[in-house]
């Protein structure tokens, strides 16, 4: 072999190590990425029968969720992302206000005219079981304003949409982190999660 056949050789191993290992960096960095959300909620104090799963995957409108809840006393239940995830508190306060993916969360604008982190209603049928599914606009699971690491509370009532940014929904009777979901169970029927 000739010193430019070696030269040659030499040059496209390196090559071919070098995108290997890009390939490799990229596949590390590409699991390590939120794919998927879920959030398994418990009920707080006074509420142990009260628990739920809700799942949330990325689509071009925002975050799609799917929730199931049991325990639930009949009727509208407002629920919504919190600032903190830390359901530690009892009463489920401990995981802080509303979380606003529009700007600050613990100073809104006094003009606002929406309820921040509102997931909606779950509307709980006489068994106290609800489902629901949404678009929550804006939402993601990475960068600055990321749900990952946030809670997800259940209230006791429905949003009063003339009370933003909080819905004035009463007493928190549900509490769940927000953590990282393997992408391959995001289809996954989530009424199985929360039998």
């Amino acid at each position: 072999m000739s010193l430019r056949q070696c030269l040659f050789t030499a040059g496209l191993v390196a090559g071919l190590s070098s995108v290997g290992a890009a390939q490799a960096a990229d596949g590390a960095s590409q699991e390590d990425q939120a794919q998927a959300g879920i959030a398994v909620l418990s009920g707080t104090e006074g509420n142990a029968d009260v628990h739920a799963t809700i799942r949330f995957m990325p689509t071009d409108d925002g975050l799609a969720y799917t929730t199931v809840a049991h325990g639930l006393k009949p009727g509208k239940h407002g629920y919504h992302i919190h600032i903190y995830g830390d359901c530690s508190g009892a009463d489920g306060k401990s995981a802080g206000t509303h979380y606003n993916l529009q700007g600050s969360s613990l100073n809104p604008p006094k003009d606002i005219d929406r309820i921040t982190g509102d997931l909606g209603n779950l509307v709980a049928d006489a068994n106290g079981d609800a489902h629901d599914t949404g678009v929550l606009e804006n939402g993601a699971l990475t960068g600055p304003k990321s749900i990952i690491g946030r809670a997800v509370i259940i209230h006791a009532k429905a949003n009063d949409p003339s009370q933003p940014p909080i819905g004035a929904a009463g007493a928190r009777q549900a509490c769940g982190v927000i953590g990282i979901a393997d992408p391959a169970k995001a289809d996954q029927d989530t009424a199985k999660d929360d039998t």
